[in-house]
């Protein structure tokens, strides 16, 4: 019940984000006056927001300031993450994800549609999903710049540099 109000707020807060269209058709046969009227509404495109987390690879998503918002909360968490089980690790993914619903106004984690090219919001077990891969990606890039540079010789602790 919890999950289903605080999904209908976050759809109540983006209402403005969606952009409706409403057109009147007229026709002459129903009507005594001659026209009849049929409001017909199409839904265009859902815009992402500053606050909002945009799936997908390339500069434009590094770029997007809710992607770089959610990377320094990761950032943030991650030693955390590290040291968590899998259980706690999990718990900080939706902890980061409530933290983006959280915001004012309320974060979302979107999707581009491949066939439509228009923006979708994912369920919230896939917005986690993606926060534990994103945690984990950062944890594995981590290690490994660190192992590169404790084997180069300028940030190694056992290279001698003095003066004789």
């Amino acid at each position: 019940m919890k999950q289903e109000r605080r999904s209908e707020a976050r759809r109540m807060a983006h209402a403005a984000e969606v952009i409706i269209i409403f057109t009147l058709h007229h026709s002459p046969s129903h009507r005594s006056d001659g026209g009849e009227i049929t409001l017909i509404y199409q839904k265009i495109m859902l815009q992402p927001t500053n606050n909002d987390v945009l799936s997908g690879r390339g500069a434009s998503f590094n770029r997007h300031p809710g992607n770089i918002h959610f990377r320094r909360m990761l950032e943030q968490k991650r030693a955390a993450y590290v040291m968590g089980t899998r259980k706690q690790k999990m718990m900080i993914s939706k902890d980061n994800v409530e933290a983006i619903y959280s915001m004012d106004p309320p974060g979302r984690f979107l999707k581009k549609c491949s066939d439509t090219g228009q923006w979708k919001e994912l369920p919230e077990r896939e917005a986690t999903n993606k926060a534990a891969q994103a945690m984990a990606y950062l944890v594995i890039v981590q290690k490994k710049h660190k192992t590169q540079h404790s084997h180069h010789p300028l940030h190694s602790s056992s290279s001698s540099n003095t003066l004789s």
